[in-house]
């Protein structure tokens, strides 16, 4: 596993440990009204969501990393794009299109 994906996970566990003890801490809230709406609703509802995305954090890399031995084993070969980059992967696409675009006049390139 490349380093980026061990800091994903990291900090999606230390974000998970964060959203956690804020949501059990919301439940010391004074409760200044009768309705369940009160002033740790929001705090919950935030805090929540925070543990839903850190989990959605921790597990993308095992998951994509499980779909890409599932690759490799159907396939028997590594697809094209393993180990480029984004970055890298549109300048190659840019290349091609310039290499397809050389040559031809402005009338035959917009039509």
């Amino acid at each position: 596993m490349d380093s980026s994906k061990k800091i994903d996970m990291f900090s999606g566990i230390l974000i998970f440990i964060i959203s956690v003890t804020l949501f059990i801490s919301t439940f010391g809230f004074q409760q200044m009204t009768e309705s369940r709406v009160g002033s740790a609703f929001f705090p919950q509802i935030a805090s929540a969501g925070m543990a839903v995305m850190s989990l959605l954090l921790i597990v993308s890399p095992l998951i994509q990393k499980k779909i890409k031995e599932k690759t490799v084993e159907g396939d028997g070969r590594k697809s094209d794009m393993d180990g480029i980059t984004e970055r890298e992967a549109g300048e190659a696409e840019a290349e091609k299109v310039k290499k397809n675009t050389t040559g031809m006049s402005s009338l035959q390139y917009c039509c």
